[in-house]
């Protein structure tokens, strides 16, 4: 994040907020006592709740905010509380400063998604004494594309090797990924691949090779399965020998 940006309390690397209410608690009881009642709130926060979409395992979404705004009619030196959210993370650029009527300063907030699946949160805290409540949702999608996932090699003569398919793996993530596989070997459909130890960079692809070498006549099926960085894969192979 930026210099300019403070980070909310809610881990332990972060600076916690918790810090006194700013606003004096003689103008708060005199508007109480006006009023009969609550006192009007010192701030308008919106929006309150979050939509990330759709964000691949190992990306960070890109950022939205909160916007806290002054409707105080009076200058409100920030101080705040709470409002962090795990894996939608948050920072802010409020704390300590002095809103003039009317001014507004932020809460930011990312999805970060460790694992497939959607993913709904919530937070809360206060700004000056006035507390907020704040929801998120997010659907973590695979870090990578597979695809196919099934492979027809036809009719192959016996003793001979079809023609080489490819399966791809593309990396959906916004972050460079070194690439760590295990399993796939197809026996007659061999296997083989150009991805293991490299750096696969976002919205790149690394590749899974078959061919089919039939040992006699007939229809023959196969499958494989492995994974890569972690993400379970498939496959599916039929072929004849001729």
């Amino acid at each position: 994040m930026p210099a300019r940006r403070r980070h909310l309390a809610w881990n332990g690397s972060r600076v916690a907020l918790v810090l006194a209410v700013a606003v004096p608690v003689s103008l708060v009881a005199t508007i109480a006592n006006a009023s009969g009642g609550d006192p009007p709130p010192l701030f308008l926060i919106t929006p309150t709740g979050l939509d990330f979409g759709y964000v691949p395992v190992g990306s960070t979404a890109a950022e939205q905010e909160v916007t806290i705004k002054n409707v105080s009619g009076v200058p409100q030196t920030m101080s705040g509380a709470g409002g962090g959210a795990g894996v939608f993370g948050g920072a802010q650029d409020c704390q300590g400063t002095t809103l003039a009527k009317g001014a507004s300063c932020h809460m930011f907030y990312a999805f970060s998604p460790t694992s497939t699946g959607t993913v709904n949160g919530s937070t809360g805290g206060t700004w000056n004494g006035q507390p907020f409540s704040l929801t998120f949702t997010g659907t973590r999608t695979p870090q990578f594309l597979i695809t196919p996932t099934s492979l027809d090699f036809g009719n192959v003569k016996v003793g001979t090797t079809s023609k080489e398919q490819i399966i791809k793996i593309t990396n959906l993530s916004n972050n460079p990924v070194v690439m760590s596989g295990a399993g796939g070997g197809a026996g007659e459909f061999g296997g083989a691949q150009n991805c293991q130890d490299t750096t696969l960079l976002p919205h790149k692809s690394c590749k899974m090779f078959y061919a089919f070498t039939p040992a006699s006549t007939g229809a023959d099926t196969g499958s494989t399965n492995g994974t890569w960085n972690g993400q379970p894969f498939s496959l599916s192979f039929t072929g004849t020998g001729t």
